[in-house]
């Protein structure tokens, strides 16, 4: 059986890709084979779903196409082909390319993104209206089986099936999967946006860093997404704050690829804090001799080198309650019991 499942190269592969990836690679059986397209013509084009305005295309698309196969197969252990777009549309005639636009352009323009530009007179390119239509005439070269993809790939899933009926190509089932969230908001994970993106191409120490910033509510979330890959268990050989072992795990799991070496955790420490209750945070680092000067810490706030309960501190004088976490600098975690 063929899969396929695409990719336009206009940015690095992230934490959402990793989830498709192994959704499929989990889906397939001993025979299936992956047909992994990246569409560096398509890319030149731009995707409008879920887009409120032109995508921008000043990319290195070779750069990102390395890279993209790299981490791919560090993560992808099946049958798998890399195919490029490219490969039959700069050989096409424009005969050809007008087969391919025999659809009516309500098809085209019916979808939301598309309508509420218009609707806020904001600029449509035609190219972007017509992507659908390469997306489809893709799966007429291919002739998939099955196709993967994200849910806000609906509608170009609907006008490929009818650009695969009019070339008389057999129908492919399409499985639409749910988008990941971004770290820490609602809307999806997306390339454009790299403070709230995981990377697959950062380094670990970077990669961690980005999970521990993530709330508890929001880590919940995530782990229950990968909880099909997540089946063994992490031991570690100290003690850490319970808040952190959620992270420890998901980290440790799903990044496995990265090669983490033994002694990456014991950066990572728990520390007993001795305090009563309406101390200030700055008499309690003190008390503790966590810092020896006072000066210290108001330089780390001003620095926003601290944070409490997942937010960065500014208040020298802030009280601390039962269960607050601390967070200072990179390397060192608490948790008030």
């Amino acid at each position: 059986m063929i899969i396929k499942f695409g990719i336009d190269p206009n940015g690095k592969l992230h934490l959402g890709h990793l989830y498709i990836i192994k959704k499929i690679e989990k889906y397939m059986n001993k025979n299936d084979i992956l047909i992994f397209l990246i569409g560096n013509f398509t890319c030149t084009i731009g995707d409008p779903s879920m887009r409120l305005n032109i995508r921008k295309r000043n990319f290195n698309i070779l750069k990102n196409i390395k890279s993209i196969i790299k981490y791919t197969k560090s993560i992808f252990k099946k049958k798998i082909i890399f195919l490029k777009n490219s490969y039959w549309y700069t050989n096409m005639n424009f005969l050809e390319i007008i087969k391919i636009f025999d659809i009516s352009i309500r098809t085209l323009i019916n979808r939301r993104e598309i309508k509420r530009r218009i609707k806020n007179k904001n600029k449509v390119n035609t190219n972007e209206v017509l992507y659908p239509l390469f997306q489809g005439y893709d799966n007429v070269i291919i002739n998939p089986d099955i196709e993967f993809g994200g849910k806000d790939q609906k509608i170009n899933f609907k006008i490929s099936r009818e650009i695969q009926k009019r070339f008389n190509k057999k129908n492919t089932k399409f499985i639409e999967l749910n988008l990941i969230e971004s770290i820490s908001k609602k809307k999806k994970m997306s390339k454009s946006c790299k403070e709230e993106c995981i990377f697959l191409h950062e380094n670990a120490r970077n990669i961690f860093q980005k999970i521990l910033k993530i709330s508890n509510l929001k880590m919940k979330y995530f782990i229950k997404k990968f909880s099909f890959l997540m089946k063994k268990h992490l031991i570690l050989k100290y003690k850490i704050n319970s808040f952190l072992k959620e992270k420890f795990y998901f980290f440790y799991l799903i990044f496995n690829f990265k090669k983490i070496s033994n002694n990456f955790f014991e950066y990572y420490k728990k520390y007993k804090i001795i305090y009563s209750k309406n101390d200030k945070i700055i008499n309690i680092l003190i008390k503790n001799e966590i810092f020896l000067y006072k000066n210290e810490i108001k330089r780390l706030l001003k620095q926003n080198s601290i944070s409490l309960n997942n937010r960065i501190l500014k208040d020298k004088n802030v009280l601390i309650k039962k269960n607050d976490k601390l967070r200072i600098g990179k390397k060192k975690f608490f948790i008030f019991k």
